[in-house]
């Protein structure tokens, strides 16, 4: 599910995020594709090197292939795609309570986040999270305890409905002032 890579010697010229995860989606590789993370390491060390793909199955030998010459063919040139946008929430919380904000994205919009992001206390009991598809089948795309970001590419297609939302938690006994925001480009 897990594939690593080094940026510096797997690829050629770097990884341009967008168009990699378009070479991915339009390959032979069989298996959905779930995320590809650059430095996806969570607990605050820097590793810049490691593009990591996550797959939402196990690769079998052939797909494995494929991915390799994927990987190897990569020019590292970013697509030409419309301007990045940002939605950000940044609230004072109440003490057990929630604030959030949604945004639809347009029917056949395709939304491709670059980042992810937020900040909270270092504590269990807060969090921010972006949610898809809040009415639907929820699928949780980031979440903090803390203060985090995550570049990668992750896309998903609006119809008009769907929701995406920007969410702030506190399950603590005080006020506290937390934020949470993405980074996207829509075509």
């Amino acid at each position: 599910m897990i594939y690593d890579y080094s940026v510096s010697t797997d690829f050629s010229n770097g990884v341009a995020n967008n168009k990699f995860y378009q070479e991915i989606i339009n390959s032979a590789i069989v298996v959905a594709l779930n995320n590809i993370t650059i430095n996806p390491y969570y607990d605050g060390s820097e590793h810049p090197d490691v593009c990591r793909i996550i797959f939402k199955a196990d690769l079998d030998a052939a797909n494995e292939a494929y991915l390799d010459a994927i990987v190897a063919a990569h020019d590292g040139i970013e697509l030409d795609v419309d301007t990045t946008f940002e939605k950000r929430l940044v609230k004072a919380v109440s003490s057990y309570s929630s604030e959030y904000l949604d945004y639809i994205p347009a029917n056949g919009k395709v939304i491709t986040f670059s980042e992810f992001g937020g900040t909270a206390p270092n504590d269990n009991n807060i969090k921010s999270e972006i949610i898809w598809d809040v009415s639907g089948t929820p699928e949780l795309l980031f979440a903090t305890h803390g203060p985090a970001t995550q570049h990668s590419v992750k896309q998903i297609t609006g119809n008009g409905t769907k929701i995406l939302r920007l969410k702030i938690v506190n399950e603590t006994s005080q006020t506290e002032t937390c934020s949470v925001y993405f980074l996207a480009k829509e075509v």
